[in-house]
């Protein structure tokens, strides 16, 4: 009776590899394993492409089953891995999800990415499902103190504060308004929870609190709301994902590099995160210093995350909740577009304030001499949107619900992986979004007519400090324009005659 042969798993062969390398013989490894000779020479024959499934399909897998779609394969793996290295969690169907998409980035319209074959992908590759207790992947306090003691002070050296700055995307869902709306007035609005059209937004702020313009990502390369509109004061772009990808990053330092060079040949220091969609520019760069920060240590090194972005989407969701509630007391549709998104993304981020950037800088421990975060900076850096906060409470049953609201997506991917970016001018020229929004141009009389509604309205009542100044200087500059506009009207009395 013949002895049953064991099956070898992966982590086997490769111990038979390992053991010949060092001079063992095939026969002893025969008898070890229970197996036959022609299996352990197969073993060795195959012993690079065995190699390479093992580094990346560990554990206990025993055979090598590769997939039809292998470039696909292989991409969502590298994706997969990146997502867990974030700690960010993966399930099912946003593996098939991300499996379609990157079988469309290449081009094969013949796949379809169906639940067995994710199945299939996740048994090559020893994928299990499981709740993630706690966080699985700390920082390591040691890297974080090492590179501030031993590596920041040289890398930092000869740039004043207010040449030092920081980088960082979010992503916004910016339609998106709470799922609870019975206490609005009005109609249930359209949209709510499952309005998750997103953009990709890029701040950047230095250390002595200047703030850059931020940079939007969108989908759509002409969204119908831009017709007619003069871009030039905004900053705009969009790929087919809305992320910042490697090309955007590029072409946005080069231009902020030349600017540089134009303004008295100022040099900075920029930090930005280690990703693939941030290439080291350094080498193409007069102007700016690329630094990046240690993987896996953005949540403490990285100023932006220290509670300037969150400042920011208090301020955004305030105003998106606030138009909501406008058109519900006018009976209006709430509708809002790409370029709302953007005027009200200018705006929230002009209300972060200064001490708050200078704060945040602090509290990472980037800043010089910072030391350790004392508890009254931290509560200045919150003071300026608990007032904010506090008017947002009562939409909301309970303040977990509102920052859940608030919070939303603050996970959701915002670079790309790896070069995956789709340059089809087709894909790119589609319009995605807001094809039933056309915003009307703003005439001039109509915008002096709202400047003196807004005017009389802060006539009876005491201001805030710098209200009634920046009011005045808005009636100003809209008045001088409507003069300039009618000077060809020599006589006061044109007004007036029939």
């Amino acid at each position: 009776m013949h002895r049953r042969r064991t099956i070898l798993t992966l982590k086997e062969k490769m111990h038979i590899i390992q053991c010949i390398e060092i001079g063992q013989k095939q026969i002893d490894l025969v008898k070890k394993y229970n197996s036959n000779a022609a299996t352990v020479s197969s073993i060795w024959k195959l012993r690079e492409e065995i190699k390479h499934a093992f580094i990346n399909r560990p554990g206990n897998v025993q055979k090598i089953k590769n997939s039809k779609y292998q470039e696909i394969d292989d991409a969502l793996l590298a994706w997969f891995k990146i997502q867990r290295g974030r700690n960010i969690p993966v399930d099912g169907p946003l593996l098939r999800d991300k499996a379609t998409s990157i079988g469309r980035d290449f081009g094969m319209d013949g796949f379809v990415c169906s639940n067995s074959w994710i199945t299939r992908f996740k048994s090559r590759h020893s994928i299990t499902y499981g709740s993630i207790q706690g966080e699985a992947k700390t920082v390591n306090k040691d890297v974080v103190a090492a590179w501030l003691t031993e590596q920041w002070p040289l890398l930092r050296c000869g740039y004043s504060d207010r040449n030092i700055f920081n980088a960082d995307e979010t992503g916004i869902f910016f339609k998106v308004t709470p799922n609870k709306t019975h206490k609005f007035k009005g109609e249930t609005c359209t949209g709510g929870k499952l309005s998750k059209e997103r953009i990709t937004v890029l701040f950047c702020a230095s250390m002595a609190g200047e703030k850059r313009q931020p940079l939007i990502i969108g989908k759509s390369k002409n969204p119908r709301c831009f017709k007619n509109k003069d871009l030039r004061y905004h900053k705009y772009t969009s790929n087919a994902k809305a992320w910042m990808t490697s090309n955007i990053f590029t072409n946005e330092l080069m231009e902020w590099d030349s600017e540089l060079r134009r303004n008295n040949n100022r040099k900075i220091l920029l930090l930005v995160d280690n990703c693939p969609a941030h290439p080291n520019l350094n080498d193409s760069l007069s102007q700016i210093k690329l630094v990046f920060l240690p993987p896996n240590t953005t949540s403490i090194l990285q100023p932006l995350d220290q509670g300037v972005i969150r400042n920011f989407k208090v301020y955004y969701r305030k105003s998106l909740i606030s138009k909501m509630i406008l058109a519900a007391d006018n009976n209006e549709e709430f509708k809002i577009s790409i370029m709302d998104a953007i005027l009200m993304i200018e705006s929230s981020w002009f209300k972060v304030s200064v001490e708050t950037i200078i704060n945040c800088f602090s509290h990472s421990t980037i800043k010089s001499n910072a030391g350790e975060t004392k508890l009254d900076e931290i509560n200045d850096m919150n003071k300026e949107i608990n007032e904010s906060l506090h008017t947002l409470k009562d939409f909301f049953s309970s303040e977990a619900e509102m920052n859940a609201y608030l919070e939303l997506d603050k996970d959701i991917q915002r670079t790309e992986d790896f070069d995956l970016e789709c340059n089809d001018p087709e894909i790119n020229d589609i319009i995605t979004d807001d094809s039933t929004i056309v915003i009307e141009n703003i005439k001039l009389k109509d915008a002096l007519k709202s400047i003196d509604v807004i005017n009389r309205f802060y006539s009876f009542e005491i201001p805030p400090d710098g209200i009634k100044s920046s009011i005045y200087r808005l009636m100003d500059d809209l008045e001088k324009r409507n003069l300039s506009k009618k000077k060809v009207q020599l006589k006061i009395t044109d007004f007036f005659n029939g």
